[in-house]
């Protein structure tokens, strides 16, 4: 199992990709010392993701791993969890470096504040976004292969931004409020508490990316490489 999260970061070191993987928390960082949107700051997360798990599923489909791991003893099981496993490895460390990089700028942008940086509302948003987008794209991956799924990525990043754009726009419409953040806008139209937002929102993330794995796992098996 462990070689096989390994694999999808060994592969990225050839390419673009290890490049953008490491602008891209920067990027975030930048988003929050401008007071940006919390949009803005999880785009560059949502997108270093992606890129890492394309080239990774391009290269797999380039080398024809999917055969050679057929005929050895590895369940699908175990592949299906390595992507899984891998992507949240990566989206850690992504934190890692967002978070480093944001202190190292709170020295000399005095706009910085950590605290707000490191609220649970922003936190808990870089679990939320990033399990609706896998929960799309990996049930599709494995379904139909990396090809047949391209598109998929599409409708993923269509799916988080269109969740954030319209709870975010209703709220001032229905309420003629102004909300601090997406939590606050969900806080304003359904009249809970944010902790309990701030609740719910992981375990349904966790929720969601479970019946994923599921309906990976359930697709990929039927898949048959010759």
């Amino acid at each position: 199992m462990l070689s096989l999260v390994y694999k999808d970061f060994l592969i990225q070191k050839g390419g673009k990709s290890a490049v953008y993987m490491l602008l891209m928390p920067v990027l975030s960082a930048f988003a929050v010392s401008s007071g940006s949107d919390s949009i803005f700051i999880i785009l560059p997360y949502i997108a270093a993701a992606y890129i890492y798990i394309v080239y990774a599923n391009a290269l797999d489909d380039k080398y024809q791993t999917d055969r050679a791991f057929a005929a050895m003893p590895v369940s699908r099981g175990e592949l299906v969890a390595a992507k899984f496993i891998s992507i949240g490895i990566y989206l850690l460390l992504f934190n890692i470096i967002r978070s480093v990089s944001i202190v190292v700028m709170s020295f000399f942008i005095a706009e910085i504040r950590i605290e707000d940086v490191f609220s649970a509302d922003l936190l808990i948003q870089f679990i939320f976004f990033p399990a609706v987008y896998f929960s799309i794209y990996f049930p599709l991956y494995f379904s139909m292969g990396y090809h047949k799924s391209r598109w998929a990525n599409y409708i993923a990043m269509i799916a988080v931004l269109g969740i954030y754009t319209i709870v975010m726009k209703l709220c001032p419409e229905l309420t003629r409020k102004t909300p601090d953040s997406f939590q606050d806008a969900i806080g304003i139209l359904t009249g809970l508490h944010r902790y309990i937002i701030n609740t719910v929102m992981p375990v349904l993330s966790g929720l969601m990316l479970l019946a994923a794995f599921r309906f990976s796992l359930s697709r990929y098996r039927q898949r048959e490489f010759i």
